[in-house]
């Protein structure tokens, strides 16, 4: 992914498709809900 495009995400100027956030959250080693700041993660901390 293109530094640019996830700037955009990041500062929510663009909508990923599912199939980014799941590639994101896969990269980070995180839930697509955690991702999201929804559940627990394994160490207690959320994103966000």
């Amino acid at each position: 992914m293109h530094p640019k495009h996830l700037s955009e995400i990041e500062r929510g100027n663009k909508d990923p498709r599912a199939t980014t956030v799941a590639r994101l959250a896969d990269a980070l080693g995180v839930t697509i809900g955690e991702l999201y700041g929804e559940g627990d993660s394994s160490d207690g901390k959320h994103l966000q």
